[in-house]
């Protein structure tokens, strides 16, 4: 889900709480509606999403070439940006100790790229490609099909990012 506003200053602020389907060209709209080359780009206490959706945000803000590595089955794979608009934005992208996987390869890759500066606390460490297989009942397994690292080799799995500015929301409440 991506929600957002123009905030004083003429910073626009988009809310990304997951990269589930439609995230990324939700987002795209809302870069429209806000008009505004001065974002904020909150992924606090987002655990992921779907792949696609990533690459759909790489489109967006990142600049044109390489940006995401997976490793699967033996095999590596690069994933690119087609963003011909690269630069037009002015980014700082909020973490926290909760935002995991697509959100951390997001903020890795962004912060590899100098496309962003990253304020909040390191990530959790989830750099792996996970698929549910559902069974009966709603209920499933999730298993990890690859591990990706930024398209610069930086490892996020077991690592976490660590922002450029560091800063810890005290009022805000994690769950255990």
């Amino acid at each position: 889900m991506v929600t957002g506003s123009l905030k004083e200053g003429n910073i626009g602020y988009i809310k990304i709480t997951s990269f589930s389907k439609g995230a990324a060209s939700e987002t795209a709209k809302l870069l429209e509606k806000l008009n505004t080359e001065n974002i904020i780009i909150d992924l606090c206490n987002n655990p992921g999403g779907a792949h696609d959706e990533l690459i759909g945000m790489f489109n967006l803000f990142a600049p044109k070439g390489p940006v995401l590595r997976v490793y699967m089955d033996g095999k590596k794979r690069t994933y690119f940006s087609d963003n011909h608009n690269f630069g037009k934005y002015r980014i700082a992208i909020l973490v926290n100790k909760i935002s995991a996987s697509a959100a951390e390869a997001f903020a890795g890759t962004m912060k590899d790229l100098d496309a962003a500066v990253i304020i909040g606390e390191k990530t959790y460490g989830k750099g792996t490609l996970s698929r549910l297989f559902e069974e009966k009942r709603r209920q499933g397994i999730v298993m990890s099909k690859g591990i990706y690292t930024t398209a610069a080799g930086t490892k996020i799995n077991g690592i976490g990012v660590m922002p450029h500015i560091e800063t810890k929301n005290e009022d805000e409440a994690y769950e255990t």
